[in-house]
C-alpha cells in the first residue's frame, strides 16, 4: 500500500468509527462499549495494529451485536491486511461486503481485493475491485477511484486477460508518474499478447523515453524488438534488443540471443558471431541449457556461413551427443559438404540418424543424408535414404525436394521403372512448382531407357512444347528421334534427324546425329545412303562413341553392295584410326580375305596374323583358317595343309574346324599325299560324322584310296554317299572305274546305268554313257548299245562327244 493513501485512509476510517449510533442502550454498557471502542481505535490510529486487532476482537466477542460491531470488523479487517494476515482479511472483509450497508463499500472492497491479489487469487481480486468500483460514490476521492481502476488492471494483467485489460488501460487517464507507467506498460503488453503489433509497437515505441531507470525500462525495449520482428521490421528490432541486452535484468541475455538471431538472418554474421560469442562468455554455463546449446548452434552455423569451417567443426563437435546432437549433426554435416568432405558428411548424419531415432529432425537427418551420397555419386544409397523419408514421414515440408531427388537417384541407379513413379508422383503435385520441367525431361528419358519410345515421345514432345527455352530441349529432340529409331520407325526418326541436321547443329548432344541416321538407313537397307552416313560419320567425328563402328559397318555393307575397294578403305581406316577399338580383329579378318580374294596374298597375310597373334581371341580361328588359304595362294600347299589340319586340332568344336579338316584333306590329295589325305578324311568322318559335307568326305575318301589302288575300300566309301548329295554322280562314276581297274568290268556297268538313270543332266552323264556303251559292245550287247547311243544322237546333235558316238 502507498503510505499516502493509507494515511486518509485511517483519518477518514476516524471519523467514520467515531460516527454517534444514536441507539438507546444501557448507559453503562453503553459507555463500557464505548471506551473499548474508542481505545481500539486509539491503537489503529497509532499504527498499533497488534494490540488494535486484540481490542477490536475483544469488543466484537463482548458486543457482536452492537450497532458499531461493522465497523469494528471494518477495522478488524484493515488490521489483518496491515499485519499481513491477509488470508483473514480477505475473509472478513468479503463477509463484510455482502452485508447492504457495509461500511466505506469502495475502500472497503480495495482492501479486500489487494488481500486477494497478495494470496494470488486473481479472479476474486478482480470481483472486489469491480464491486468497489460500483460502490463508489458520485463524489467519489479520485485518488480511491484510479487505486481501483489501477488495481483492477493488476487482476487482469495476473490472469493475463488481455482482451479485457487493453481497452481498460487505454481508457484510464493517469497524470504523469509511476502509476502512469505501469498502466502504459500494461496496455502495450496487453496488445502485444494479443497479437495485435500494429496497436502495441506506438505504445512500446511512447513508453520508450519514460521508462528510462524504471524496472519497465528493458521489458519495453525486448518487446518492442520482438514487435518488430515480428513485424518484419527487423533491422528496426536489432537496435531494441541490443538496448536490452544491455540492461541489468532477466532479459538481457534472452535478447542478446535474440540480437545475434536477427543478425544472422540478416546475413550479417560477422556481427552474428560477435553477438553469439558474448553470450557464451557472459552467461555460458550460467543459465538455461538448452538456450545455451541453441546459441552453440548458431554460432556454428555462423562460422559455417562465414566459411570459417575448423571454427564451425570446433564449435559443434562437443556438441554432438548432447540433447541437440540431432541438429548439431545437421550442421556439422553441412560443414563437412561445404567444404567437399562428403563421406565424412555422410558418416555424422549416418551416425546422429541411429543415435536420435524418434528426433523431430529425423526427416531432415534423411534428407541430408541422401545429399552427400549423391554427392558421392552414390545414387542407389542415397535413393535408400530417400525412399525411408518418403515412407515415414509423408507430411514432410520439403517432400516435393525428395520425390524429385529421389528420382534422380532412381534414374542414376538405373532404376528406371522406380524413378519413373516418382517422377509421376512429383508431376501430380507439383505440375507448376520449381523443378517440374526437369520431371517431365526425366519421364521422357526413364521411359526411353524402359523401351516404351512411343510413350517417350509423347513424353518428350509434352517437355518441348511446354518449356520450350529449357537448357534440355536439344536432348529432347534428339531422344524423340532415338526413341522413334528403338521403336523400328525409321521414317519418322529419319524426319526428326534430317530437321536438326538441316540447322548445323553444334554440341555433345548431337554427337551420335549422323550414326544414327546411317543406322535407320541400314535398317530400310538403303544401303548406298547408309555408307554415306557411316562415312561421314566416321570422318566429321573420327574420336566419338561409335566413330569405328561406322567403320566397320560401312565395310560390312560395301561388300554387301560389292564395292570391295571401298570396303578395304574403310577396314583399314579402322585399323589405323582405332587401333584399340573391339571391332579391329573383325575388321582385320575382312580385309584379309577381300586382299586374298584379290590375289593381294601379301597385303592379306599381315592384317590375318594379327588377329592368329592374339592368343585369347574368338576370331584367331578364323585367322588361321585363312591363312591356310593365303599359303595356298601362295603356291605353299605343305604350309596350307598343315595350317588347315592345326585349326581342326587347336579348335575342334570351332564351325570353320570341319571345313578346315576338309580343306586339308584336298590340298593333300592335290600334293598327291594320298595316304595322310586318307588320314586326314578319316579324321573328319569320326568328328563330324553328322555335317553337312559328310558327302563330300566319303567321296575324297573314296578318291584317296582310288589313288593308292585300294578298290574295294574306294567303292565301299563311295556308297557311303548319299543318294541325293552333290557328290553322289561322282562317286557312282567312280565307283564304276574302281570295277575296271580291277578287272572287273561288267560290275561297272550297273555304276553307270545308276548314274545315267537318277543323274542324267550330271556332266559325267555323257562319259559315262559311251563308257558304259563300250562295255555293252565289249560284252556282245549291241542292241541296248545302239538304242543308247541313237538315242543319244537325237537328243544331243551338236554334242562334242558325237564323232566319238558315231563311230
Amino acid at each position: 500500500m502507498r503510505t499516502s493513501f493509507l494515511h486518509s485512509l485511517i483519518f477518514l476510517l476516524s471519523v467514520l468509527l467515531m460516527a454517534p449510533e444514536g441507539v438507546a442502550q444501557d448507559a453503562k454498557k453503553e459507555a463500557e462499549a464505548e471506551t473499548q471502542y474508542l481505545g481500539a481505535n486509539v491503537l489503529f490510529n497509532r499504527g498499533d495494529y497488534a494490540q488494535a486487532i486484540a481490542a477490536y476482537e475483544g469488543f466484537l466477542k463482548q458486543f457482536p451485536e452492537h450497532p458499531k460491531a461493522a465497523n469494528v470488523r471494518y477495522g478488524l479487517g484493515l488490521c489483518y491486511f496491515q499485519t499481513r494476515k491477509y488470508q483473514e482479511a480477505a475473509t472478513l472483509l468479503g463477509e463484510l461486503a455482502k452485508q447492504p450497508n457495509a461500511p466505506d463499500a469502495a475502500r472497503l472492497n480495495l482492501f479486500r481485493g489487494q488481500a486477494s491479489l497478495m494470496l494470488k487469487q486473481y479472479a476474486d481480486a478482480e470481483a472486489a475491485f469491480g464491486a468497489g468500483i460500483k460502490a463508489l460514490p458520485a463524489n467519489a476521492d479520485k485518488a480511491l477511484k484510479q487505486n481501483l481502476a489501477i488495481s483492477k488492471l493488476d487482476a487482469l494483467f495476473h490472469q493475463q486477460k488481455w482482451k479485457a485489460l487493453a481497452p481498460a488501460a487505454d481508457e484510464l487517464k493517469l497524470p504523469d508518474g509511476k502509476s502512469q507507467v505501469r498502466v502504459a506498460f500494461q496496455g502495450a503488453l496487453a496488445r502485444y499478447e494479443l497479437g495485435e503489433l500494429q496497436e502495441a509497437v506506438p505504445r512500446l515505441q511512447k513508453l520508450k523515453g519514460v521508462v528510462k531507470g524504471t524496472d519497465y525500462e528493458q521489458q519495453t525495449h525486448f518487446l518492442l524488438a520482438e514487435s518488430l520482428r515480428e513485424l518484419g521490421q527487423a533491422k528496426e528490432a536489432l537496435p531494441e534488443y541490443q538496448a536490452a541486452a544491455r540492461l541489468q535484468g532477466g532479459f538481457a541475455s534472452e535478447a542478446l540471443y535474440r540480437a545475434g538471431f536477427v543478425q544472422f538472418q540478416a546475413d550479417d554474421f560477422e556481427k552474428a558471431i560477435a553477438s553469439f560469442e558474448s553470450f557464451m562468455t557472459q552467461y555460458g554455463g550460467k543459465g538455461d541449457p538448452a538456450r545455451e546449446r541453441r546459441v552453440q548452434v548458431f554460432l556454428g552455423r555462423s562460422h559455417l556461413e562465414q566459411k570459417g569451417y575448423a571454427k564451425a567443426e570446433q564449435v559443434f563437435e562437443p556438441l554432438v551427443n548432447d540433447e541437440d546432437g540431432a541438429e548439431v549433426a545437421l550442421w556439422q554435416g553441412r560443414v563437412f559438404q561445404r567444404q567437399g568432405k562428403h563421406a565424412e558428411a555422410e558418416a555424422i548424419v549416418a551416425s546422429a540418424l541411429k543415435r536420435h531415432a524418434e528426433d523431430p529432425l529425423r526427416p531432415d537427418l534423411l534428407f541430408d543424408l541422401g545429399q552427400h551420397q549423391i554427392k558421392q555419386q552414390k545414387f542407389a544409397e542415397a535413393g535408400q535414404s530417400l525412399d525411408q523419408l518418403l515412407r515415414k514421414f509423408k507430411e514432410y515440408d520439403q517432400r516435393a525436394d525428395a520425390v524429385r531427388h529421389n528420382a534422380l537417384c532412381k534414374h542414376r541407379a538405373e532404376d528406371y521403372a522406380a524413378s519413373l513413379a516418382l517422377c509421376r508422383e512429383f508431376l501430380a503435385a507439383n505440375a507448376e512448382a520449381v523443378g517440374a520441367a526437369d520431371m517431365m525431361f526425366l519421364e521422357g528419358e526413364n521411359r526411353f531407357f524402359l523401351n516404351q519410345p512411343k510413350e517417350a515421345v509423347a513424353a518428350y514432345m509434352a517437355f518441348i512444347k511446354a518449356h520450350e527455352e529449357h537448357e534440355q530441349i536439344p536432348v529432347a529432340r534428339m531422344r524423340v528421334g532415338e526413341a522413334h529409331f528403338e521403336g523400328k520407325e525409321c521414317d519418322q526418326a529419319l524426319a526428326v534427324f534430317e530437321s536438326i541436321l538441316k540447322t548445323n547443329p553444334e554440341g555433345a548432344v548431337y554427337d551420335q546425329l549422323e550414326f544414327l541416321m546411317a543406322e535407320c538407313h541400314h535398317q530400310k537397307k538403303d544401303w548406298a545412303r547408309s555408307v554415306e552416313f557411316y562415312e561421314l560419320f566416321a570422318k566429321s567425328k573420327p574420336k566419338s562413341v561409335n566413330a569405328d563402328t561406322a567403320l566397320m559397318k560401312s565395310g560390312l555393307v560395301s561388300e554387301r553392295l560389292k564395292q570391295f575397294n571401298n570396303a578395304i578403305g574403310s577396314y583399314r581406316k579402322l585399323v589405323t584410326q582405332h587401333a584399340a577399338s573391339r571391332h579391329v580383329p573383325q575388321a582385320n579378318i575382312q580385309l584379309g580375305v577381300l586382299l586374298y580374294e584379290a590375289g593381294d596374298m601379301a597385303g592379306a597375310r599381315a592384317p590375318l596374323q594379327a588377329v592368329w597373334d592374339l592368343e585369347q581371341h574368338d576370331l584367331r580361328p578364323n585367322a588361321g583358317y585363312y591363312l591356310a588359304w593365303v599359303s595356298l595362294g601362295e603356291k605353299k600347299p605343305a604350309d596350307a595343309a598343315r595350317q588347315f589340319g592345326g585349326i581342326s586340332e587347336q579348335f575342334p568344336g570351332h564351325q570353320l574346324a570341319a571345313d578346315a579338316r576338309l580343306q586339308q584333306a584336298i590340298v593333300l590329295g592335290a600334293a598327291k599325299e594320298y595316304a595322310q589325305a586318307q588320314q586326314a578324311l578319316e579324321l573328319f568322318l569320326k568328328a563330324h560324322p553328322n555335317h553337312e559335307m559328310t558327302g563330300q568326305a566319303y567321296y575324297q575318301l573314296g578318291s584317296a584310296l582310288m589313288e593308292q589302288n585300294q578298290w574295294p575300300p574306294a567303292i565301299e566309301q563311295f556308297s557311303n554317299v548319299p543318294v541325293k548329295n552333290d557328290w553322289r554322280d561322282d562317286a557312282l562314276y567312280r565307283s564304276a572305274w574302281c570295277e575296271r581297274r580291277a578287272g572287273n568290268k561288267p560290275k561297272a556297268i550297273p555304276f553307270y546305268k545308276e548314274l545315267l538313270e537318277q543323274f542324267g543332266k550330271s556332266n559325267l552323264a555323257v562319259h559315262a554313257l559311251l563308257e558304259l556303251v563300250e562295255l555293252e559292245h565289249e560284252a556282245g550287247q549291241f542292241d541296248p548299245a545302239i538304242a543308247r547311243l541313237e538315242a543319244y544322237l537325237k537328243t544331243n546333235p551338236a554334242d562334242d562327244q558325237k564323232s566319238q558316238a558315231m563311230y
